[in-house]
């Protein structure tokens, strides 16, 4: 009966809903319930809320955080953008840095995990989360020194999607791997190209000045993988002639997806095959 159901549901909840106090968020612990000895019961919170999992007597469930009000919106609004103006100015990395992943909200380590990327490749890509940006930062070296950097919104509604330095983005050029030169639109796409060839991003869908004078001194073919939309397929046909016209043997790689969604195998694959049809 709804009545029985409603009951037992409370019961469940009051015994571990005193469990959660002092568990910050994007941590989860194994503590004591109530049903035995042991630490059988694993106590999550996230931006979400709580949740709770007994593994001896199958207790647990969530408790949801109330939504923020409109003056704690604004608030956290006022001091995010506050936060962009302070960091904007520099190509110096934003703090602080959160590396460990577990720590990061869902959707931010949820965005690097979709491409695969785990603990192992965040530390070779370096990327962190900033708590002030709310966003991933992906930076840009250059032997040892920071030349530039990239803050990726993971929430589709928080505008911009993007936050970088204001620095001449056409003198940057991220580079990471060996092998093949390919041509990427963003830095994950270059780097998840870079873990089986190499990857350079655009920052965009343009050659640059610096751009167009290593891959002359390259003197090596050089592919062009960018998204497949129209603005995608438009700016890869302009820099395949750009290319041509310097002398610079080239090809185009056309996927459904971008690079840096795709395993290893399949963009090893693609390469291989626009390589060998280069001119």
């Amino acid at each position: 009966a709804p009545d029985s159901f409603g009951a037992l549901t409370m019961l469940a909840l009051d015994s571990w809903q005193h469990l959660t106090k002092g568990i910050e968020r994007g941590k989860k612990m194994y503590l004591d319930h109530d049903c035995g000895r042991g630490r059988t019961l694993l106590v999550s919170h996230d931006d979400k809320g709580y949740s709770a999992w007994c593994f001896r007597c199958s207790d647990g469930g969530h408790i949801h955080h109330a939504p923020p009000t409109l003056a704690e919106l604004l608030a956290a609004q006022a001091a995010e953008s506050a936060a962009i103006a302070q960091v904007v100015h520099t190509p110096d990395l934003p703090t602080p840095m959160v590396v460990d992943m577990g720590q990061w909200p869902a959707e931010a380590a949820l965005w690097l995990l979709k491409a695969g990327i785990g603990a192992v490749e965040r530390k070779k890509l370096r990327a962190y989360y900033c708590p002030p940006l709310n966003r991933v930062v992906l930076p840009v070296y250059e032997g040892d020194e920071v030349v530039y950097w990239q803050a990726r919104s993971c929430d589709p509604k928080r505008k911009p999607k993007y936050i970088n330095p204001l620095v001449d983005k056409r003198r940057v050029i991220p580079r990471f791997g060996s092998g093949p030169v390919v041509l990427t639109e963003d830095i994950l796409s270059a780097f998840k190209v870079g873990l089986v060839a190499q990857g350079w991003s655009l920052l965009g869908t343009s050659l640059g000045p610096r751009m167009q004078h290593d891959l002359l001194s390259l003197n090596a073919p050089v592919l062009v993988w960018l998204d497949s939309d129209t603005a995608g397929t438009k700016a890869s046909g302009k820099i395949i002639v750009e290319l041509r016209r310097m002398g610079v043997p080239c090809n185009r790689i056309v996927t459904d997806k971008d690079p840096k969604l795709l395993p290893r195998q399949e963009i090893h694959h693609e390469i291989v095959k626009a390589y060998s049809g280069c001119r």
